[in-house]
């Protein structure tokens, strides 16, 4: 879901994540896998859940904001950033927390999905 309001001729756009986890049975979704995307997160700040997290996606940049849950539901605030700004974030604010992933994206029985899979031996879908 999107929300988008004009701002002095800027657009604002205030997005809700719903996000769901489950355990992956078997490796049987990896033939459908349509495209992957390295993904290295960083979280720079919590705060009684609210989060500021730092990603770099291929070669996309953004820091991202969100709010605690409420629910499976929390506002999420994204913006890209530059290359070099990230990467010095990764390197300097995230206490060597640097989570590295690829993201695979499946399509199955007519819905989108993706399982992000870890470096290390972690991973899930949503």
């Amino acid at each position: 879901m999107c929300v988008s309001r004009s701002l002095n001729d800027n657009i604002l756009v205030m997005t809700l994540e719903i996000e769901r986890k489950f355990l992956v049975a078997n490796d049987g979704w990896k033939t459908a896998v349509v495209r992957s995307v390295r993904i290295r997160d960083g979280l720079i700040a919590n705060n009684k859940g609210n989060k500021a997290r730092v990603r770099i996606a291929n070669d996309v940049a953004t820091i991202a904001l969100k709010s605690r849950r409420r629910g499976p539901v929390r506002t999420e605030f994204e913006y890209t950033i530059p290359y070099s700004d990230a990467e010095e974030m990764l390197r300097t604010m995230c206490d060597g927390n640097v989570l590295d992933k690829v993201r695979h994206f499946v399509t199955h029985e007519g819905n989108n999905w993706g399982t992000s899979m870890s470096t290390k031996d972690f991973w899930m879908a949503w």
